[in-house]
């Protein structure tokens, strides 16, 4: 079998700092069959274009470089397709010009082709964050299939992984080329989430798909990516024309599967769950798109096998369209709160009526072995053991993010306080007018509800902000077993927003959280979260000297292991010496802090970090923290 030819597609738009190693890449394929790299030009205002022509002009090898000029900037998806209408390759391949490949990439990706030329050949990625100054450093994403073998997917599985599976993105990926001309599948022009579409109707007419186990991609995270500006209503109005579009498509090629249904539901509540705070708005937005939902009875009862919590869930498509915004309005608004009212008053008898019994299922659960509640050793299990044996109004009263200012302040140490800007117990009682263009918004009572925001912001929303946080006070953060949270009044306070130091940016894309683990007073070792965002947060230890601890720390769920590049801070001394004089009397309490160029800030005291039962640590440091805590 003749080797396959290779049409590569680079769109080239404001890439000046990455265009050059993205294009060597290219050049240093190992690959030696026929390649053609398909330059195009979407009317950059910076340099990208005359490094790019530099760089081919330059060039002398096998591989034949085009470069194609648009008149105007039209953006991605037209000139991904002005690079479709070029190609002349037996299969495509979309690189990012930001982005770069491994020297084996295509190498890697041709092989199963030997066998049979399958519709679309993926790979594993690697992923980079990038920093203002141009530094990078290893990040996570969204990985492909999490195999350590190679695996060939046929229908309907591969519409069925869509999303769950392999990454919802256009490059990395060989497309036969005659597949896509003969389904007609293009990028629809002028959206922002164009992959989204394009793979839907991959998933949907691919008859088969090979995946390797390999990094073939090295893809990097910026912070001026297109995919990082926009607001909620541009982003709202993109999915709108992507669910119309999944609709037009499903009919033109006939697919009646019901195994569609769940990607309308998906796109269609995710639209319309945005405007759930305003009965007009999200009346008239329900009523124009669920004609686009493909939503027939029979694939709401084939996808969900007669389980009549789905069809609770799934009804108000089969009612009328003038009743079935306000049913959705009414179970998402009193029917939902209710259960979880239900299932919050079930948690709260049991934590406290049954506290051990309660711990003990949640730990099996999570830790995956019993805990010994007569016999604890390691941190997690005396948090625990503490937690239900000890007194613990004090921890009441501090995990408070509210009350502990008090507690600061009688330990002398009120200049450590991030200035406070207000505190409300109902949201709409917040007068954004008075406060500052940036400031943060967080409860005091539990967890992940700082906000970051923005007045100039484009999407900046006072009424969704204010249903957010009015949830937010609802919740009572000690159903899920950290009890001391329950007698924590709820509230919302404003802090002034610090802003990162060049210096902080260069190591890190959030503040850098350090964590002073004490013992009776006694600080014994600072672990730093840094390069915090949704999708992970890096995680270093280091001890009282600065030594970093890479054997302590492992890679569990959305906690990293860090790479050991935090220097130590400027404020150490003066942060282990407030840290020593805010976990006095404590058998164990972790005492988090701020460094903005030497300025020392409080954070908070957490006396059951992750409920107790941290998982990104070694048996071994738990031991040893285990060790230090006396009960």
């Amino acid at each position: 079998m003749n080797k396959p030819s290779i049409s590569i597609i680079v769109p080239v738009y404001q890439v000046e700092p990455y265009i050059e190693d993205c294009l060597s890449s290219v050049i240093r394929q190992t690959y030696d069959g026929p390649m053609e790299c398909i330059v195009v030009d979407d009317c950059s205002t910076d340099h990208s274009m005359a490094l790019a022509e530099k760089l081919i002009n330059q060039y002398q090898g096998p591989i034949l470089f085009k470069i194609l000029h648009h008149t105007h900037n039209r953006g991605l998806s037209a000139a991904r397709n002005t690079g479709m209408d070029a190609a002349q390759g037996d299969y495509i391949y979309f690189l990012d010009s930001d982005d770069e490949l491994t020297a084996d990439c295509i190498e890697t990706l041709v092989k199963p082709l030997q066998q049979e030329w399958y519709d679309v050949v993926l790979g594993f990625v690697k992923y980079l964050q990038v920093y203002p100054h141009g530094n990078t450093r290893q990040a996570y994403g969204p990985q492909e299939l999490d195999i350590t073998d190679d695996i060939i997917l046929r229908q309907p599985v591969i519409l069925e992984s869509y999303r769950t599976r392999w990454a919802v993105v256009a490059w990395n990926r060989l497309c036969r080329t005659a597949f896509l001309k003969n389904n007609n599948i293009r990028f629809k022009e002028g959206l922002i989430y164009e992959d989204n579409l394009w793979s839907f109707q991959i998933a949907c007419l691919a008859s088969t798909l090979y995946i390797v186990s390999h990094a073939t991609y090295i893809h990097k995270f910026r912070e001026d990516s297109i995919m990082n500006h926009g607001n909620i209503k541009t982003h709202t109005e993109n999915w709108t024309i992507i669910l119309r579009e999944m609709h037009s498509f499903v009919d033109d090629h006939h697919i009646t599967t019901p195994k569609i249904f769940p990607f309308f539901d998906e796109t269609f509540m995710g639209i319309t769950n945005y405007y759930t705070y305003s009965r007009k708005e999200y009346t008239a937005l329900y009523k124009s798109l669920r004609p686009y939902v493909k939503a027939p009875v029979r694939n709401i009862i084939r996808i969900n096998g007669f389980r009549i919590r789905s069809y609770f869930k799934y009804i108000h498509y089969i009612l009328p369209k003038s009743i079935a915004p306000l049913w959705q309005l009414f179970r998402l608004n009193f029917v939902s709160r209710l259960f979880e009212r239900i299932h919050h008053v079930k948690q709260a008898f049991l934590m406290k009526f049954f506290p051990k019994s309660f711990i003990s299922k949640r730990w099996q659960q999570i830790m995956g072995y019993p805990i010994d509640w007569e016999h604890p050793r390691d941190l997690n299990e005396k948090i625990q053991w503490l937690t239900v044996n000890s007194d613990t109004t004090a921890w009441t009263r501090l995990a408070d993010k509210y009350q502990v200012r008090e507690y600061v302040k009688e330990k002398g140490l009120e200049h450590l306080l991030v200035p406070l800007l207000g505190v409300w117990d109902d949201a709409r009682k917040i007068d954004f007018g008075k406060l500052p263009r940036k400031f943060v918004l967080k409860c005091n009572h539990d967890s992940a509800t700082a906000m970051f925001i923005d007045k100039y912001s484009p999407d900046f929303n006072r009424g969704y902000i204010c249903k957010q946080f009015n949830g937010y006070l609802k919740r009572n953060f000690g159903d899920y077993g950290e009890l001391h949270y329950r007698g924590i009044p709820p509230r919302i306070i404003a802090e002034q927003f610090l802003e990162m130091t060049d210096t902080e940016k260069e190591l890190s894309t959030s503040h850098i959280d350090y964590k002073v683990w004490c013992f009776n007073g006694k600080p014994s070792y600072v672990w730093c979260f840094y390069d915090r965002s949704r999708r992970a947060v890096h995680l270093d230890v280091y001890d009282l000297d600065w030594n970093y601890h890479p054997e302590y720390t492992v890679t569990v769920g959305h906690y990293k292991k860090g790479l050991g590049v935090i220097p130590k801070p400027q404020s150490l001394h003066q942060m282990l010496e407030a840290a020593s004089i805010l976990s006095a009397g404590f058998p164990q309490v972790r005492v988090d802090f701020y460094d903005i160029d030497g300025k020392l800030y409080f954070g908070e005291l957490t006396f059951t970090s992750a409920a107790g039962m941290m998982k990104c640590f070694t048996p071994d440091f738990l031991k040893i923290l285990g060790d230090k805590t006396v009960i």
